[in-house]
């Protein structure tokens, strides 16, 4: 394949990395002969000028080609929603209707793009909230594993909403406002639930479901910058840890199927509170003989807080029926 076919195609992915699944549905497909040749196209430099000249002469119809076919590699990762901000602009280069991405969202009302990368983020962090269930831990000391993750999702949505408040300050203040049990039963406390055969773990739907309550609670309180009576927090929290149990259903299988993919994302996050107790690369996971499931994919007046350097990853506060669980479920 031409080479200035094969960096508009790649070009999402210049200065990434491609899981082992992706080398080799790239190889294949771009009939790309070597690891070394690929990582030669990956390395190029994210010129937008260059790719722009290379686009005008391209048809419509193959730009629509390319980026789908993109938009396919991208989706093989299972965090792959976290690159959906880079698709959208590589849509506008291509000059794509929003009709002709796949996208089931405008991607050129940015109302509709903010709330795509809000519901990646709570997805994303509950499926990792979720995997830790699956995973025992020495008891209580390991009460401020999910602290960190929980903290990296919170500054991602109120930096998403424009929020300057301190992801800590947030989480005493949900404490405090919904009152200590119920926050608390979704985190602490069920980090001493023992689980036969297991050992002590977190019960995966509380996990899940808490860290999904948490996401949509901290974009309401951003959207009306902390003034939230402390009657709508709870009914927010309560309605949505509900709906949190509902999407760990469906997405059990997958969370299970993805473990080991899921728990070591948590490992990026280990170490933002190097403060606190968080989680120990040494310990080692068990062997879940329990269940059996294919690898495969799945069908108070805010302070102001400092800057934090953080990494986004976007589910909804209502139900609904866009939820999947294949290869795109993000």
């Amino acid at each position: 394949m031409d080479k200035d076919i094969l960096t508009v195609i790649l070009y999402p992915f210049f200065g990434g990395s491609l899981n082992a699944k992706q080398r080799e549905y790239v190889k294949t497909n771009l009939k790309i002969a070597t690891d070394a040749e690929l990582d030669e196209i990956l390395a190029g430099e994210a010129d937008e000028e260059k790719l722009s000249k290379i686009i005008e002469n391209i048809s419509s119809p193959d730009r629509i080609k390319y980026f789908a076919l993109a938009k396919s590699i991208s989706e093989m990762d299972t965090f792959a929603g976290a690159s959906s901000a880079k698709m959208i602009k590589y849509a506008k280069l291509l000059g794509l209707k929003s009709t002709e991405t796949g996208f089931d969202f405008d991607i050129y009302d940015d109302e509709a793009v903010r709330t795509n990368e809000f519901e990646t983020i709570v997805k994303n962090f509950s499926l990792i909230s979720g995997a830790v269930g699956f995973i025992p831990f020495v008891p209580v000391s390991d009460i401020f594993i999910l602290t960190p993750l929980q903290i990296v999702m919170i500054n991602s949505i109120f930096r998403l909403y424009d929020f300057e408040f301190d992801a800590k300050e947030f989480l005493k203040t949900a404490g405090a406002t919904l009152g200590a049990g119920v926050v608390f039963r979704f985190t602490s406390k069920l980090l001493c639930n023992f689980v036969p055969f297991l050992g002590w773990a977190i019960n995966s739907s509380v996990a899940f479901a808490g860290c999904y309550a948490i996401g949509i609670v901290a974009r309401r309180y951003a959207e009306e910058k902390g003034a939230v009576s402390a009657d709508s927090l709870k009914d927010i929290f309560e309605k949505a840890a509900d709906d949190g149990k509902i999407e760990f259903a469906k997405l059990k299988d997958f969370i299970l199927a993805k473990k080991e993919e899921l728990i070591n994302e948590l490992k990026k996050y280990s170490g933002c509170c190097k403060n606190e107790e968080t989680f120990y690369e040494d310990k080692e996971e068990p062997t879940d003989t329990r269940n059996s499931v294919k690898d495969e994919e799945p069908p108070s007046t805010p302070k102001k807080r400092k800057s934090t350097k953080n990494t986004k990853t976007s589910t909804t506060e209502e139900k609904g029926d866009n939820h999947k669980i294949d290869s795109d479920f993000i």
